[in-house]
Parts: structure tokens; sequence; C-alpha cells
């Protein structure tokens, strides 16, 4: 048993500590995991021992459904599906023993042998958890650069005075209220709309030049 939960460790200068930092960063839609099932697995994280991360090593956790949930304040039901979610996903295994009953033994420090939760999975898709993260941080900044160049050609719009391209500004940018437009091809389509109506009073060159 433990050969089949042993892993590879988090890439080199990694520990716990990073790997939680990585969970909160993603978030339950970075993982697409339900809130619960986000909950639990960084509760598990959080329960288990830096030393466990250590290539070669077994990490996981062997903590009843009942106790799990009345740490986290949710029912039995709750933390089996939340756990059969996680599995699905490819972020823990689950084993059981021969009665269904889960247990664990640690030698010098180390598990053994263990049935329960095991967060090998997780580990071993550290690197491509961690390049998500990076593409939506990425992501996430070139939406707001969009806005900011949204805000800019508005400016310049109202700056040349014409009532009629106002109205149309507005109703194209919708009065400027951007911050809750999730789709980078939207925000992409109003500032290129805006773009046109500053290209109508031959403003076009300027607002490229302001905005590089």
């Amino acid at each position: 048993m433990g050969l089949n939960l042993s892993h590879q460790g988090l890439p080199e200068g990694c520990d716990k500590s990073d790997l939680l930092r990585l969970l909160d960063g993603l978030g339950k839609q970075g993982l697409s995991v339900s809130a619960t099932a986000f909950k639990l697995l960084r509760y598990y994280v959080w329960r288990s021992r830096k030393e466990d991360y250590h290539a070669g090593r077994i990490c996981g956790l062997w903590e009843k459904v009942c106790d799990v949930a009345m740490h986290l304040d949710l029912s039995p039901r709750a933390i089996n599906g939340a756990e059969r979610e996680l599995e699905a996903a490819g972020y823990v295994q689950r084993t059981t023993g021969g009665n269904g009953a889960r247990y664990g033994r640690r030698q010098g420090g180390a598990i053994v042998s263990m049935a329960g939760v095991s967060l090998a999975p997780l580990i071993g898709c550290y690197d491509d958890l961690s390049a998500s993260l990076e593409a939506r941080m990425l992501h996430r900044q070139a939406m707001e650069i969009c806005r900011t160049e949204i805000h800019h050609l508005r400016r310049l719009i109202r700056d040349h005075g014409d009532t009629d391209l106002c109205e149309q500004s507005d109703a194209v940018a919708r009065h400027g209220r951007v911050s809750r437009i999730g789709r980078q091809e939207h925000l992409e389509e109003i500032r290129d709309a805006l773009k046109a109506i500053l290209a109508l009073i031959g403003g076009m060159s300027g607002a490229l030049e302001t905005s590089d």
C-alpha cells in the first residue's frame, strides 16, 4: 500500500505553505470544484504534515468522516460527496481498510501505511495547477489593461464635447460600468467600438499614441 500511495514530492523549493497559497489563488473556480469540495481539500492540506510532502513519502489523512464533518460544520454526507468529487477531479485518492475503516501508522515520523485520503494526486499536479494560476493572472491583467483603455477612450470622446458621440460612447460602454464584465472578448468589442467612434472625429491616431 505504501508504494501505491507514495509520491514524487513538490517541486524543489516548495512546501505545504506554497500548496495552500496555490489553492487559495486558484479558488474553487480555478480547480473546477464546488465550494464544499474546495473547503474540504484545503482542510486536508492544512491538516497534513509538512514533512509528508518530501519525495518518496506518503501524504494523507485518515481522520474519520464524522470528525471532519464536525470540524467543518458540515454533514458526513456532504463530506462523502465532496471526497467523491475531489477523487473524480483527480486531486485525491481514497483507500479503505478491510472493514471500511480508516487508519494510519507512522514510523520515524513518516507514514508507512494508511487507509484514508491520499494527497498524492494533488501533489502530482502541482506544476499544472501553477501554470493554470499563472495563465489566470495574465488573463486578469489583460482584462484590466483593456478596461483602462476603455476609460481612456471614453475620456477622449468626452473631451471633444460632441453630445451625440458622447451618447454613443455611453451606450457602447454602459456609461463606463465595465468592471463586472467577465469576458475579455466583450471588453475588446467595447474598446474597438469606442475606437471607431473616436475615429469619426479624427482622433484615432492620438488615442493610440496616448494609450501606448
